[in-house]
């Protein structure tokens, strides 16, 4: 303290000393109280800062997909028809687990999968009407499943096995007790209830040369395979200069009962020793067109109908029918491939192309009642965006078929 400041207290007295003495140290107080709130302050406003820049948000959680149990949804047995351009494809049938073959069956288990329809190929009591081969189309190949469904399932006699309004009409109930153990079911009659829209479904995700063209309801016991009676094959060709009615004469000799183990080929992982197949019917027809200008460009197909067919049999009827139109061979050479007993084995010649193969229908022992679109589908019928989508993928292509049509007159007349 300064001599001038002690100066002004020399005159105080003791009382008046020490109240000044108290004022000091109230003023004091009050200063380090609100120095003190101050820094409490500013340490909390920094700590939540921190907290708040520091603090990193919670990731949320996605729920984990559950597997698909088709279990717990209500199923059916249908039966499906497939119309597909075989082109671009290694076949019908699907290739066990190996998905880097392209097949017909494999781009439809696919969509099946995707679609929640099946859970599985190996557990849907799967069958097929038949097989085609690499680059052969079909019009009319069934496929058998089980599907889920929209119609529900009630347990009314756990006691019994009980079977859908599918099996009706076609066995009685107590044959249906004594030859069927799996299904636990029966199913509710009840008309107001829409079935899946199957038909649309499918096709929205197939692929462009796959499309589903009907669906319907049968037995569980239906079987594509065991309960179709006939299979019908188309094969087109163009005419040149082949002899047609020599072609027929040769065709003729197919029908009936024969050993076609000479127009075949042998699968030896199969074992087979039946080669025994009915031809119910055979024709040479020519296919309606425009007018041609040249009789070389007119087209002809076979339609060829028989009980079963062997693997490429069709095919190798048609190589030798060529060489018969291509009068390298007489018609009699079809009686002498069908006598097994004079050539046990098969001569050497090549197959004809797999293209113009059409597996075109099949029939069944059993009146299928097939569904082409849904009742309440009254604006765009299903059928009329089917032939839509084909006549599309026909004008692409008859555009180019003509474009080289027109080369070909071109090149003809230099």
């Amino acid at each position: 303290m300064s001599l001038e400041g002690a100066e002004k207290y020399k005159n105080w007295s003791k009382e008046e000393l020490i109240a000044r003495l108290l004022s000091y140290e109230n003023q004091q107080k009050e200063i380090n109280f609100l120095s003190k709130s101050s820094t409490e302050f500013h340490s909390a406003t920094d700590t939540n800062i921190t907290s708040v820049t520091e603090t990193k948000p919670k990731k949320i959680r996605k729920k984990e997909s559950r597997p698909f149990d088709i279990t717990k949804y209500s199923q059916r047995h249908i039966a499906l028809k497939v119309a597909y351009l075989g082109f671009n494809y290694s076949g019908f049938a699907a290739q066990n687990d190996d998905l880097s073959i392209q097949t017909v069956e494999g781009q439809l288990f696919e969509v099946l999968k995707a679609t929640r329809l099946i859970s599985s190929p190996k557990e849907c009591n799967f069958s097929r009407c038949g097989r085609t081969d690499k680059g052969v189309s079909g019009m009319g190949q069934v496929v058998a499943l089980d599907v889920r469904s929209n119609i529900p399932l009630s347990t009314e006699d756990s006691s019994k096995p009980n079977f859908s309004q599918d099996d009706k009409n076609i066995k009685s109930l107590e044959d249906q007790e004594a030859s069927q153990k799996g299904n636990q079911f029966k199913r509710k009659t009840n008309e107001s209830i829409e079935e899946l829209p199957y038909i649309e479904t499918l096709n929205r995700s197939l692929p462009d040369d796959i499309r589903v063209i009907a669906w319907a309801p049968v037995p569980s016991t239906f079987n594509a395979r065991f309960n179709c009676i006939s299979r019908e094959y188309k094969y087109y060709f163009a005419k040149g200069n082949l002899n047609i009615e020599l072609m027929r004469e040769a065709a003729n000799k197919f029908l009936g009962q024969h050993d076609f183990r000479n127009f075949c080929k042998i699968d030896p992982a199969k074992q087979i020793t039946n080669f025994e197949r009915t031809i119910l019917s055979i024709t040479i027809q020519p296919v309606i067109q425009q007018e041609q200008q040249s009789e070389m460009r007119d087209f002809y197909e076979v339609s060829l109908r028989g009980t079963a067919f062997l693997w490429h049999q069709v095919r190798c009827m048609m190589a030798i029918l060529f060489l018969v139109g291509q009068q390298l061979e007489r018609p009699s050479i079809i009686d002498e491939l069908l006598n097994v007993e004079k050539y046990s084995a098969k001569p050497v010649y090549e197959m004809a192309n797999d293209i113009p193969l059409v597996f075109y229908d099949c029939q069944f022992n059993q009146n299928i009642e097939w569904k082409y679109s849904r009742d309440d589908d009254l604006e765009f019928k299903t059928p009329s965006r089917l032939f839509k989508h084909f006549h599309e993928q026909w004008y692409s292509q008859r555009i180019k078929s003509l474009i080289i049509e027109n080369f070909l007159d071109d090149i003809g007349k230099l």
